[in-house]
């Protein structure tokens, strides 16, 4: 959320910017990944050490998985052009 909104987040108490990085960190859904129904498409860095990308596509049934090798958690913005293109690709299919 920082690297999203760093530059308009002005808290007044920083513990409020502390329990929502806390809440984001512990919040879990791997046990409901089955329920997803739609197509999707799982994508990002090869090398993101933050979110479990190759764990996630399996837990959803036939999910699409893409990881830019090379890449780490901003895979999505460091390789603009080709996210454009994977994720476009994947709506119109």
């Amino acid at each position: 959320m920082i690297w999203l909104f760093g530059a308009f987040l002005k808290p007044e108490d920083s513990s409020d910017l502390l329990v929502t990085l806390e809440a984001e960190d512990k919040h879990c859904l791997k046990g409901m990944l089955a329920e997803i129904k739609a197509p999707t498409l799982v994508i990002g860095g090869e090398d993101d050490y933050f979110y479990p990308l190759r764990e996630t596509a399996l837990g959803i049934l036939d999910a699409q998985l893409i990881l830019y090798k090379g890449f780490g958690h901003n895979a999505l913005f460091d390789n603009k052009k080709q996210f454009q293109k994977d994720a476009l690709k994947f709506l119109r299919s």
